[in-house]
């Protein structure tokens, strides 16, 4: 599938997964690419970063940080909800949650 048709496809910008292909991780202003280079883009810097840090585990990532915030499972359970056409109600009673 190209790129272009996959980005529409799970709503995201074609920028963004051109990223994603190429490995390069944005946060906020910066971007990371896989050869340690960070460009941020609010200041105009470009640093080299640790490219042997470990990344965050799944568990890490679902664990839940405070009742009042989303799990990652939730978010994408709500996903696919929205997907199938669920209204918002529907979702926040399927989830146990406003």
């Amino acid at each position: 599938m190209a790129r272009r048709r996959a980005a529409e496809r799970v709503g995201i910008n074609e920028r963004t997964a051109k990223d994603w292909d190429y490995g390069v991780r944005k946060s906020r202003n910066a971007r990371t690419y896989p050869n340690g280079v960070r460009v941020d883009y609010a200041t105009g810097t470009s640093t080299i970063v640790d490219v042997n840090s470990v990344a965050a585990e799944l568990p890490t990532l679902d664990k839940q940080l405070h009742p009042r915030l989303l799990t990652l499972a939730e978010r994408e359970r709500i996903r696919d909800l929205r997907a199938e056409g669920h209204s918002l109600r529907a979702i926040g009673s399927a989830l146990g949650r406003s």
